[in-house]
């Protein structure tokens, strides 16, 4: 999928199968934390802790690992709504945030690398992360997930071609 000049400029969401990625992802999350809650809980009932202790570490542990999979399961749908991202010709901007918005803005002059990495389930499914390089200290990188793989691999050419373009005198 290639960027054309009739997408250039315009807000785009990330892909919608990042939601699916994310929610498995979060899903493996959730069963891990359980399995060591139940082996934790395990060792503290054989261990001869009192029976009112027990019982409400086991509730406190399982409720935080519901949260968790609530969490997991239905953060991804509603942060996917509020992130955006676009290329002009200024640069890449970024707009994301469900609480507390974020507006990131990289020029292209200020762009040093970027990189495009996938992990096991990513790859599985397509998406990848952007990661592009600035120039300066404080938030030198900048990180745009959810965008396919071929996205992602034309956006990091269009980033460091055109930086290279641009010259300083």
């Amino acid at each position: 999928m290639e960027l054309n000049e009739q997408d250039q400029g315009v807000f785009q969401h990330v892909n919608p199968l990042h939601i699916f990625v994310e929610r498995v992802a979060g899903l493996i999350y959730a069963v891990a934390l359980g399995g060591i809650i139940l082996i934790t809980d395990l060792v503290l009932f054989f261990s001869g802790m009192t029976s009112i202790f027990y019982l409400v570490m086991y509730a406190a542990a399982l409720a935080y690992a519901g949260m968790t999979f609530v969490i997991k399961a239905v953060w991804p749908g509603i942060s996917y709504r509020y992130t955006f991202w676009r290329l002009n010709e200024d640069g890449l901007e970024i707009r994301r945030g469900v609480f507390w918005r974020h507006q990131i803005s990289v020029p292209r002059a200020r762009v040093q690398h970027a990189d495009v990495s996938q992990g096991p389930l990513q790859r599985q499914y397509g998406i990848a992360r952007l990661t592009v390089h600035t120039a300066g200290t404080l938030n030198a990188s900048v990180v745009l997930n959810g965008l396919t793989h071929s996205m992602a691999i034309e956006l990091r050419n269009q980033l460091v071609r055109q930086g290279k373009e641009i010259h300083v005198v």
